[in-house]
């Protein structure tokens, strides 16, 4: 099972950036961050707020790893809804809508 602090360093090391420059931002100091290495503290919830939104990854994933580290991404309702429809289909079904998004998309091409 991994870290929190292994979620944060990675985050670190794919921005080229150190643990000090992350303090800089977060106004604590350099050895608070090398304390969630080591494992003798824990990040605050403002400061892995704060790592979240600057870094653009969710709480999930830095708190659980449980997503993709990417952007947050924001859905319309509408494709909240049909996602949520999407669920309920079974695989015949699936199969229908996405040849009929693609014959739409193709019309739409033209």
């Amino acid at each position: 099972m991994s870290l929190i602090s292994d979620r944060i360093f990675l985050i670190l090391s794919q921005h080229k950036m150190q643990a000090k420059e992350l303090a800089e931002i977060l106004g604590i100091t350099p050895a608070t961050i090398s304390g969630w290495k080591t494992s003798k503290s824990k990040p605050s919830v403002d400061n892995l707020m704060t790592i979240a939104e600057k870094f653009e990854v969710s709480l999930d994933w830095l708190l659980l790893g449980k997503e993709a580290l990417s952007p947050i991404q924001e859905y319309s309702t509408e494709a909240l809804e049909v996602a949520a429809l999407w669920d309920k289909l079974d695989d015949a079904g699936k199969t229908i809508v996405k040849a009929k998004a693609i014959e739409e998309l193709r019309r739409l091409e033209k």
